[in-house]
């Protein structure tokens, strides 16, 4: 999912499945849409923090 991500710049139609996620995935739910997040922005720095902000997942900076 993560190789797909990096060629799009619109995230709207994956939003759908994060807010599932993140709603009733508890901890492990939100992992994975971290986990999600890291990969994309690893293969396309800033790309992992524009997909962040479009599903609305808080990233606390080191």
């Amino acid at each position: 999912m993560a190789d797909s991500l990096v060629k799009t710049t619109d995230f709207t139609g994956i939003k759908r499945y994060t807010d599932d996620v993140l709603k009733n995935g508890g901890t492990e739910g939100r992992a994975e849409i971290g986990d999600l997040i890291q990969k994309v922005d690893k293969r396309m720095p800033g790309h992992g923090q524009k997909l962040a902000k479009v599903i609305g997942y808080l990233i606390l900076d080191d």
